[in-house]
């Protein structure tokens, strides 16, 4: 009960329960550390540390730990935040984010540096002039920059990209994309441009649901909108022909179950967008077109829906267009062993870091990587085992000792946390978990030579993980 004679259920949890305040006076007088805390005077009470005290944030409710707080002097190359008196680097006055708790950093700025607007690891789209001031756009990774898709508003960067070659086995695009060479002449835009299904040898190219194909032409399609208006919009003037004079729409709709138009031939059933027609003999009712059935559709997740379907990303993923794109800035890395140590390096070839373990590195045939928790697995045909261990070398574990020869290849399922390897010297495949137990042969095949193309020889890539997707050869 409180001086007002008021009950509460709630006191002593920092909320203003009564009304007066009496629910939180002097709840923690007395209790604090005078060693390492400080005691937040008044109807707060609350005890903080003392590394809090004068940092230019409100940790008492009351602002009791900002009270009489001295004056700081700031070095050369910093800026002082006068409300807050704390200091913080000058680099970051008038950069587009707010450093100062009182926001000062960001006031009376007059053009915002583009050098500093970003982090080292980002790329800056440019500026947009809003009045007298610049304004920032945004910052994206320095990794999406030319990956042929625009991330900035303005295009910048996809702009002034330089000139690529694809893998074999691909194609490329007008934009400097690479897809699939067999998504070329496909139906679908995969480059964004279109030029992956531009001067398409011995197809014919189909017309669009809505769209009327030109008779006795090859890629000569006219909206229907477009249909008997008294102007040849085909070559041939075929657009228009006699049955143009008649009303076939205004009977039941022709039939149709969307949209009818009177046609050159009579009435002509077309669908809306998303929809087709639902078979070759039925041309006048239109169904759903189930986008998500596309492989190429979204990169992750699809869904759809009547006319249309929409995609979206994964946890950690951002989505551009159809594509989703990770977030972090952990880059792509090589993984690479001449049997005595592991080098890792990034795509420019730059090595990051080795791992050299004399003793159980002596003649590494196998290794993989974890990609939830960091470890590497290698093989080594000399000590017959299998270990694992951090990339900087750290935490190295046995996992399996004894009962292995050749082992030419092993994967591991980072999901299930399982690794598979196949002993060419034992011709069979196993699986075990990732500490080593629950070990079992899965495959004896005595003298194929198939258990060579076993784990990593054979790989298939997914656009939704975007990881190599072991396929194991029986």
């Amino acid at each position: 009960q409180n001086f007002n004679g008021n009950s509460v259920l709630f006191f002593n949890d920092t909320e203003n329960d009564c009304g007066d305040s009496s629910d939180e006076t002097d709840c923690f007088a007395g209790q604090c550390d005078p060693l390492t805390q400080f005691e937040c005077h008044g109807q707060d009470g609350r005890c903080i540390d003392k590394t809090l005290v004068c940092n230019g944030r409100n940790d008492c409710l009351n602002n009791h730990d900002e009270e009489n707080c001295p004056q700081i002097e700031c070095s050369s190359g910093e800026f002082k935040c006068v409300l807050d008196n704390i200091c913080i680097n000058s680099t970051k006055k008038c950069d587009g984010f707010y450093d100062c708790p009182s926001l000062t950093d960001e006031q009376n700025c007059r053009i915002r540096p583009v050098q500093t607007a970003c982090q080292q690891d980002e790329f800056y789209c440019g500026i947009v002039r809003s009045g007298s001031f610049n304004v920032r756009l945004s910052c994206i990774p320095k990794y999406w920059v030319c990956d042929g898709h625009q991330d900035c508003d303005n295009g910048q960067d996809e702009s002034s990209c330089p000139s690529i070659e694809c893998d074999p086995g691909y194609f490329k695009c007008n934009n400097s994309k690479c897809v699939p060479i067999n998504w070329r002449c496909d139906g679908e835009d995969d480059c964004g441009d279109n030029t992956d299904e531009k001067n398409c040898p011995g197809l014919t190219p189909q017309c669009k649901s809505n769209e009327f194909r030109c008779e006795g032409t090859i890629g000569n399609c006219v909206n229907y909108t477009k249909l008997c208006n008294n102007v040849a919009d085909c070559p041939d003037g075929s657009d228009e022909g006699a049955f143009c004079g008649r009303d076939d729409c205004s009977v039941q709709n022709g039939g149709c179950s969307h949209y009818c138009h009177q046609s050159p031939i009579g009435s002509l059933c077309f669908c809306p967008l998303g929809f087709q027609t639902s078979n070759l003999t039925n041309f006048k009712r239109c169904e759903d077109i189930d986008e998500c059935s596309v492989e190429s559709s979204c990169s992750q997740k699809c869904t759809n829906f009547a006319g249309g379907y929409y995609c979206a990303c994964e946890p950690g993923y951002s989505r551009s267009g159809k594509t989703c794109k990770a977030l972090t800035r952990q880059f792509a890395k090589i993984y690479i062993t001449n049997g005595r140590n592991l080098i890792i390096s990034n795509i420019e070839g730059t090595v990051l870091t080795s791992v050299r373990k004399p003793s159980l590195m002596q003649s590494v045939t196998a290794f993989d990587f974890h990609n939830r928790t960091g470890r590497i697995f290698w093989a080594d045909s000399y000590t017959k085992s299998i270990y694992s261990s951090f990339e900087n070398g750290s935490s190295t574990l046995r996992v399996i000792s004894g009962g292995i020869t050749l082992v030419e290849s092993i994967a591991v399922d980072w999901i299930g946390n399982n690794i598979y390897w196949a002993d060419y010297g034992l011709q069979h495949i196993e699986v075990a978990k990732t500490d080593g137990s629950r070990r079992k042969i899965l495959f004896n095949i005595n003298g194929s030579p198939l258990l060579k193309n076993c784990c990593p020889q054979t790989k298939n890539f997914s656009p939704q993980t975007k990881n190599f997707l072991t396929q194991i050869t029986t």
